[in-house]
C-alpha cells in the first residue's frame, strides 16, 4: 500500500510537471533570429573548422566561426551557431557559455568593466548580451567576450550575474565546478520560471577581441560591426 501511495505521488508529481510547460504556457509576441554576413566592406573573414570532437559536442552542423580582419588592422572573432527546434539536449549545449567553455580551457575570466551585461543595439532595438574578460592561460593577452542566447527567438539571458572565482588560479578545476554548479541552477530557474522547455530554435552568438589592440574601444568597435553585418530578424505572433 505504501508502494502504491509514493507511485500516485511521483506519477502526479511528473503530470504536474508536464501541464506547466504544456499547458497553455505563455506564447511570446515577438521573436527573434539572428542573421550574419561574411562579406562585410572594409573586413575580411577567414573561417576556423572545427574538430571532430568539437562539432559532436555541438551537435549541430549550422555553425559560423571564424575570425574578421578589419583593413585597419583590427580583429574580431565570431561564433553563431542554430538549433533547429525538437532537439531538447541542445538546450544544455547553449548553456554553455564562455564561463564554463574558456575556463575549461584554462583561460580566468573576470568581470567586464560593462558589468555583468550591456546592450548591443540592431537598427535602434536594445538586445543584451553577456560580457566577461578572459585572461590566455599563458598570461597577458585579455579577451573581451559578448554573447547572446536565443530559445524559442526569446533572449535567455542569465538570472544570477557573474560571481568571481573564489579560488587560487592554479585550482582552476574548482572553481569551474563552481561556475558549472551555479549556472546549471541558474538555467534550471530561468526554464522553469518562463515556462520554457528549451524545444524551440536556438542560436548562440559571440563576438569577442583582444582588449589591447584595438585602435578604438571595443564597445564601439562590436557595435559598428554589427550595424555593418549582422542583422536580427523580428517574427509577430505566433508564426514559426
Amino acid at each position: 500500500m505504501r508502494r502504491l501511495g509514493i507511485n500516485a505521488v511521483f506519477a502526479a508529481s511528473l503530470f504536474v510537471a508536464w501541464g506547466w510547460y504544456h499547458v497553455l504556457p505563455p506564447k511570446p509576441t515577438t521573436k527573434f533570429y539572428f542573421l550574419i554576413s561574411t562579406n562585410i566592406p572594409g573586413w575580411d573573414y577567414k573561417p576556423i573548422l572545427l574538430s571532430t570532437e568539437a562539432k559532436k559536442i555541438l551537435a549541430t552542423g549550422d555553425i559560423l566561426n571564424g575570425t574578421f580582419f578589419s583593413h585597419k588592422g583590427e580583429r574580431l572573432s565570431v561564433f553563431l551557431a542554430e538549433w533547429k527546434a525538437g532537439k531538447h539536449n541542445s538546450l544544455d549545449v547553449v548553456a554553455h557559455t564562455p564561463d564554463i567553455c574558456w575556463s575549461n580551457a584554462g583561460w580566468i575570466s573576470t568581470q567586464s568593466h560593462y558589468g555583468d551585461s550591456i546592450e548591443m543595439h540592431f537598427s535602434e532595438r536594445p538586445i543584451p548580451f553577456e560580457t566577461r574578460i578572459f585572461e590566455e592561460p599563458r598570461g597577458g593577452t585579455q579577451e573581451i567576450a559578448f554573447w547572446c542566447t536565443l530559445v524559442n527567438g526569446q533572449i535567455y539571458s542569465e538570472l544570477n550575474g557573474f560571481a568571481p572565482a573564489e579560488t587560487p588560479k592554479k585550482n582552476n578545476q574548482l572553481s569551474l565546478n563552481s561556475t558549472a554548479r551555479r549556472l546549471s541552477a541558474g538555467h534550471f530557474l530561468n526554464a522553469l520560471s518562463r515556462r520554457n522547455l528549451g524545444a524551440g530554435t536556438k542560436q548562440f552568438l559571440r563576438i569577442s577581441t583582444e582588449i589591447s589592440k584595438q585602435t578604438q574601444g571595443e564597445l564601439s568597435l562590436i557595435q559598428n560591426f554589427i550595424n555593418d553585418g549582422i542583422s536580427l530578424h523580428t517574427i509577430l505572433g505566433n508564426a514559426e
